[in-house]
This record gives structure tokens, sequence and C-alpha cells, in this order.
């Protein structure tokens, strides 16, 4: 090996050596920054009994100043509008993604005096998963 080789590889191991010593120093200094929290069990049990609340409110819930909080917090827009083939459908935005549904037209009152369409949201066939009303 000749003297320019030899100032050649003596170069790329000393880069080398300082690169591990630098990725060494970070690696310690992160392990400093480490911090490993516990969560009391306590409050995982009340965030459960917060979402079974929540979950039970969802499902039957029909308190129109609720579903208009729900809808703001989730960023949900709805469009409506007519297919190549006539059929009605109304597209859902959440958070910026879209999830088409067909519109099923069946008629229920309610015993309110006015018709209301139902759309089948579980993507499933009509009479399954949970339904929208949509006045």
């Amino acid at each position: 090996m000749d003297t320019d080789e030899e100032g050649y590889y003596t170069q790329q191991r000393d880069a080398l050596k300082k690169l591990l010593a630098e990725y060494r120093e970070e690696r310690e200094t992160l392990s400093r920054k480490l911090i490993v929290t516990t969560v009391d069990p306590m409050v995982v049990q009340s965030f459960q009994d917060m979402g079974q609340e929540y979950r039970e409110t969802l499902e039957t819930s029909d308190d129109f100043t609720f579903c208009r909080g729900l809808v703001d917090d989730l960023d949900i827009t709805g469009i409506i509008g007519i297919d190549e083939e006539g059929r009605r459908y109304i597209d859902f935005i959440v958070f910026g993604k879209p999830r088409k549904r067909e519109y099923f037209d069946r008629t229920d009152t309610g015993g309110s005096g006015f018709s209301r369409n139902r759309a089948d949201t579980a993507g499933g066939p009509e009479g399954t998963g949970h339904h929208l009303c949509v006045g």
C-alpha cells in the first residue's frame, strides 16, 4: 500500500471514529431525556366509563345540539347528489376523506308529520347497521 492509500484509509477511519463518537453522545443525550411514565389505573377507568357513557349517548340520543356538536367535532360534511344512474346518494366527508353511502328511500314519518329518508351508514344491505335520518 502506498502513502496516498494509507492516508486515504486513515482519513476514512478517523471520520468513522468521529461519527461513532457523535452517535454515542447523541444516544446518551436522548437516553437522559427518555421519561418513562405510568398512568394511574383510575384515570384509565375514568376514560373507559366516559367512553361507555358517550357510546350510549351516541346510540340513543335524539338531541339536535348533541348531534350538531358531534358533526362539528368530527369535521363532517354531507353532500347530497344524484349519480349517473339517477340514484340519490349522500357523500359524507369526514376529516377530509369522502365516504359515499347510497340513499334508501323509505318513508318514516316518525309521528312528526313529515317524511324522512334513511341512509344506511354501515354500508351493508338495507335494514342492517346504523341509520342516519336526514330531514
